[in-house]
């Protein structure tokens, strides 16, 4: 079973994932919440952890935008 937290950490890293620690504890809950209802293969385990990989990128992308957004409004002290 790969449900520890290091034991997700080292998958996510094999995988070639760059995630931050947090991602990895929600991935963590996740699998085990899989894991308490039925068994969990090891390509399930690569696909949530991909899966929040990709919410990751979004919410950097977001992110990016939203800083984008707010250089091209100037502010009070600006005007």
């Amino acid at each position: 079973r790969l449900t520890g937290w290091n034991a997700v950490k080292s998958r996510a890293e094999q995988l070639g994932l760059s995630l931050p620690d947090q991602t990895i504890r929600d991935a963590t809950k996740s699998i085990k919440a899989a894991a308490d209802v039925r068994h969990v293969t090891l390509d399930e385990v690569d696909r949530i952890l991909r899966d929040f990989d990709v919410r990751q990128m979004n919410k950097r992308t977001d992110e990016g935008r939203l800083q984008g957004s707010n250089a091209d409004h100037p502010t009070a002290t600006e005007c």
